[in-house]
């Protein structure tokens, strides 16, 4: 029997091909949304890519600028301590003039003025010895506070530097304060930066993740549903397997029917032969195929 026609007088068998057609046309939609899943993640992984790569570069230069900012640390604090100590030494040695100049309390050039005088009076009169030595023990005094006065200038002259090197220093360290200020922008700028690519990466990748989760469970269906399929095929193989071999035995029965009657013809019709009777057409057929005419 043809293999249609077994299919046909079979409904197990048919409804076999119906579910192994289901399962193929699962399959196939399973498969081919597994593809497009697959397709989107690595569209959405391919795009992350360049985000990850522009990521580290700007951590790299935030770090560097973070970097310099430490730096410029380090050099600012080294110069307020030094611009502490020079202003320590600026107010001791204004203390030392403040001081000096509140004993002198005279104008040192009306002091000169009065030494020259006394001491052309000294010169130019015959004085008595008390009054002379009055006027040499002023002369010493208002010397001694010319002394005082050129201390003061000594003072001045050390001041002088130390109050410009303070100037260099608060010069410099406004200068480290804005190239660090500076660097602090960098930084920020570049922090700001990556926290943003940060949060479009995350995004790309949870939708890289569902992606691939949809993808998972899409090829995961074709797969069972592919099992099904073969575990269907198997059923299918067996029960043709099966219906072939009934088939045959059946067959075979018929034959030996067949063969049996062919004999029980060819016994009743070589009886007849030898009694002299006439024979049907089956029966002369049957003798011919056996060979009985060739032996008589």
């Amino acid at each position: 029997m043809p293999q249609g026609s077994q299919d046909k007088a079979n409904p197990e068998l048919v409804g076999l091909y119906e579910q192994l057609a289901e399962f193929r046309n699962q399959m196939e939609d399973y498969y081919k949304k597994a593809l497009e899943w697959k397709a989107k993640r690595d569209v959405l992984n391919k795009t992350r890519s360049p985000l990850v790569t522009k990521l580290k570069e700007e951590r790299e230069q935030r770090d560097c600028a973070n970097e310099k900012v430490a730096e410029f640390k380090v050099l600012k604090q080294g110069f307020s301590k030094e611009h502490e100590e020079t202003k320590s030494l600026i107010n001791k040695l204004n203390t030392s003039r403040r001081e000096l100049i509140s004993s002198l309390r005279d104008d040192p050039d009306r002091v000169r003025e009065r030494i020259r005088k006394l001491e052309w009076f000294l010169q130019t009169n015959v004085l008595s010895l008390s009054k002379e030595n009055e006027l040499v023990r002023e002369i010493s005094l208002l010397e001694k506070k010319l002394a005082e006065t050129k201390m003061i200038d000594e003072v001045d002259a050390t001041l002088a530097p130390v109050i410009g090197r303070a100037r260099a220093i608060k010069n410099k360290l406004d200068e480290l304060r804005t190239q660090m200020l500076e660097q602090v922008k960098v930084s920020q700028d570049h922090h700001t930066k990556a926290i943003d690519l940060m949060k479009q990466i995350g995004d790309l990748k949870k939708q890289a993740d569902e992606a691939h989760k949809e993808y998972v469970e899409a090829f995961n269906s074709a797969s069972l549903i592919l099992s099904n399929l073969r575990k269907t095929q198997g059923k299918i193989r067996e029960l043709n397997e099966r219906t072939n071999l009934q088939m045959t035995r059946k067959k075979e029965e018929r034959m030996k029917d067949v063969q049996q009657r062919i004999e029980q013809i060819a016994t009743q019709a070589s009886e007849k032969v030898k009694k002299g009777g006439k024979l049907t057409m089956d029966e002369l057929s049957v003798l011919v195929q056996k060979g009985f005419f060739d032996e008589t």
